[in-house]
């Protein structure tokens, strides 16, 4: 027995490392010269101004207090953007470790829910799939929000073996931290801490107390995890700030004439977003607020477009046949590839079938399946919304990565059995 769990995890370890030099050779093949491009610039900049003491600032407007994004893909790229010289590399490289990180992580819950054999097919997919890899060469939140997705999926479901005080205390740290890289990761709380500490099947009176200590506990530390960034914006910006300033961009920008109609319908325009008229003077919690109201004045006068931008929205997240052109191209804006973009849209078509049929393999073991299916409920949320982007599916196709290993896993089983079968009725 021993002998075999350390066959398992070294062969997770030269999984690992082979991604890891697949990803390294990625950024140094595909990324030199490239040039920051969307969220990029910011993470990209805002990491720079930390590293050089500044803080969180506009790049551009010496003093001003900036919170575009949540802090935490920002204060990590900063270990690596010191000095006078260019870092981007750097943080490329970065990107790439953590991306290997990735990779282990995903293996391991695959071992916890599936098996030792389908940790080691999730970690091989991760590997392997263009959706997380090309992500990886790029100085944006979706490597660390996997990382961390990944880590709480991981605390999640040791909660679930055992429902400790500790255990939820941790699933609500890392839920907090989670947020602090990907804000709608909040959502995990109504769709899964929730119900799986709630509607647990406790018998005594003291054990029915104690889910809601235990649901009590997560939301308290979540909080508290949040508390530090929510604090310093209470001290710089004129109107609270949870996570970011960008919300109100985001549902303007999702929620103007040219995202209901026309070639950028269930999309997001920056256009609007620039014409609008901004009172001069306000800080980026006011421009927020401004934002917000306006997008949701369009959305109020425009409801009977909202059936028809919706179905656009999930259209476009979950890469439908339907302007994948135009899809592929809007990625080209953010630093991926045209072709790695066509290899990930092929390889999620492969994927959600063999995810669907994992489900029902890992129903049938019995297995709790809420934190993985409710991944996908929460990009479809996030979809519906604001606007579609495939990037925002992360949380759902690492859900997909395992349940898929759980199909691959009992397909091998029965290959194995079958073969087995074969050779023992052999009558040579």
């Amino acid at each position: 027995m021993t002998h075999s769990r350390t066959w398992y995890r070294w062969a997770l370890l030269v999984i690992v490392l082979v991604s890891l030099a697949f990803r390294v050779a990625y950024v140094l093949a595909a990324k030199p010269g490239d040039e920051l491009k969307g969220d990029q610039f910011y993470y990209s900049i805002q990491a720079r101004l930390i590293a050089d003491g500044r803080g969180f600032e506009e790049p551009f407007n010496d003093g001003a207090a900036a919170a575009d994004h949540p802090p935490m893909t920002a204060l990590v790229v900063a270990l690596v953007s010191w000095g006078d010289s260019e870092p981007v590399m750097r943080q490329r490289l970065l990107m790439a470790f953590l991306g290997a990180g990735v990779v282990w992580l995903v293996g391991l819950l695959g071992m916890r829910v599936v098996g030792r054999r389908g940790g080691l097919i999730a970690a091989g997919l991760t590997g392997i799939y263009a959706a997380f890899w090309m992500n990886d060469g790029l100085v944006m939140s979706e490597t660390l929000s996997a990382l961390c997705i990944t880590g709480l999926l991981l605390a999640i479901y040791r909660y679930l073996e055992r429902p400790l005080a500790g255990r939820a205390a941790l699933v609500g740290l890392l839920t907090g931290l989670t947020a602090l890289a990907r804000a709608e990761m909040l959502l995990v709380i109504p769709l899964v801490l929730v119900p799986i500490m709630l509607f647990r099947r406790f018998g005594a009176p003291a054990a029915q107390r104690a889910r809601w200590g235990h649901l009590g506990l997560a939301v308290g530390v979540t909080v508290a995890a949040l508390a530090p960034w929510t604090i310093y914006n209470l001290s710089r910006f004129e109107r609270p700030v949870l996570l970011s300033t960008n919300e109100g961009l985001t549902i303007y920008g999702a929620n103007c004439p040219e995202t209901y109609g026309g070639p950028a319908i269930g999309f997001w325009s920056i256009n609007c977003a620039l014409a609008y008229p901004m009172p001069e003077g306000v800080d980026q919690s006011e421009k927020s607020v401004v934002f917000r109201r306006a997008g949701l004045d369009h959305l109020r006068e425009n409801l009977d477009r909202l059936p028809a931008v919706v179905v656009a929205r999930q259209l476009r997240a979950w890469s439908l046949p339907w302007r994948l052109d135009q899809m592929v191209f809007y990625n080209t804006g953010e630093g991926r590839e045209r072709w790695a973009s066509w290899i990930g849209i092929v390889q999620f078509w492969l994927l959600v079938p063999v995810a669907v049929a994992g489900g029902v393999v890992l129903h049938r073991r019995r297995v709790r399946l809420l934190p993985l299916v409710a991944m996908p409920v929460l990009v479809f949320i996030v979809a519906t919304l604001f606007y579609g982007l495939p990037r925002f599916r992360l949380p759902a196709e690492i859900a997909f990565v395992v349940l898929a290993a759980a199909a691959l896993d009992q397909a091998w089983s029965r290959w194995r059995e079958r073969t087995d079968d074969a050779a023992l009725s052999d009558p040579a």
